[in-house]
């Protein structure tokens, strides 16, 4: 029983040939449920989950901190410049802390580290969420400095 599926110009041409008489009809079921299938559904190019535009992350990001561990709270705010999957740029917060900001993107996953370019010195990892509208990111991280070892949370809006 052949079956061709081909997709010209977003329309979907069907050559099914099924003979419903004899004793295989029974056989032929499936058939007839997958060309009803892909007719009701057409022909198409995957459709990506990830729908967040290109360079997302490109612009300036502002929003607040917490750091549970020293009892500290604060905003901080990114400038940023993405180009592809790759991103780079500088951060500022309330709590004296300035320096660069460099990682990556994969989808909705964010990851970068901070370097701290003020007396304390030192650096972060942070891991976080881009939303799905791509205005926001919210995440966790870790730093090394001169205060020690100690956890973080944030939330970043773009501007």
């Amino acid at each position: 029983m052949p079956i061709c599926l081909t997709c010209k110009a977003s329309e979907l041409y069907v050559l099914f040939k099924l003979d419903l008489g004899g004793a295989d009809t029974l056989k032929k079921i499936p058939y007839l449920v997958l060309l009803l299938f892909v007719a009701f559904h057409g022909c198409s190019s995957p459709v990506s989950s990830d729908t967040k535009p290109k360079n997302a992350l490109t612009g300036n990001w502002v929003g607040t901190m917490a750091i549970p561990d020293l009892n500290q709270s604060g905003t901080l705010s990114f400038t940023i410049s993405q180009s592809g999957t790759t991103f780079s740029g500088t951060f500022t917060t309330s709590t004296h802390r300035f320096g660069t900001i460099s990682g990556s993107q994969n989808g909705s996953s964010v990851s970068a580290t901070l370097t701290f370019q003020d007396n304390c010195q030192g650096s972060a990892q942070l891991s976080g969420t881009l939303s799905s509208d791509a205005k926001s990111v919210f995440g966790n991280g870790t730093t090394n400095d001169c205060i020690g070892s100690y956890s973080f949370t944030f939330t970043v809006a773009k501007q």
